[in-house]
């Protein structure tokens, strides 16, 4: 009999609670806003910002988003939780948002020099 190999970590169930938990996280930061971006920003910094979620996903092995959720009995805790999430998020967009504009400008580079 073969030995049995686990599931990847974004196959399991607490991954895909806690994956859809960012993603909530990102809804309520990209709604607030959502009203200081032109229709053309709105679009490309949605899907950077639905990347950053992916991300800290992935990245949370500890389930952070899924124990603040489940912390009802310690507002304090969860509010702290919270806002560790949300400057996950606020970071991996950041990281996204420098990615993109060094790509482009290597672009334009390429594209003058051509």
């Amino acid at each position: 009999m073969a030995p049995h190999t686990p599931s990847p970590w974004n196959e399991s169930e607490d991954y895909k609670q806690n994956r859809q938990l960012w993603l909530n996280s990102v809804s309520e930061i990209f709604k607030k806003i959502l009203p200081y971006y032109t229709e053309f920003e709105r679009k490309s910094k949605e899907e950077l910002y639905w990347e950053a979620a992916n991300i800290c996903a992935m990245e949370d092995k500890d389930l952070k988003q899924l124990a603040s959720a489940s912390s009802l009995t310690n507002v304090n805790k969860k509010r702290d939780m919270e806002e560790q999430c949300k400057s996950a998020i606020t970071k991996a967009f950041q990281d996204l948002m420098n990615a993109n504009k060094k790509a482009s400008t290597n672009q334009k580079k390429a594209e003058f020099e051509d």
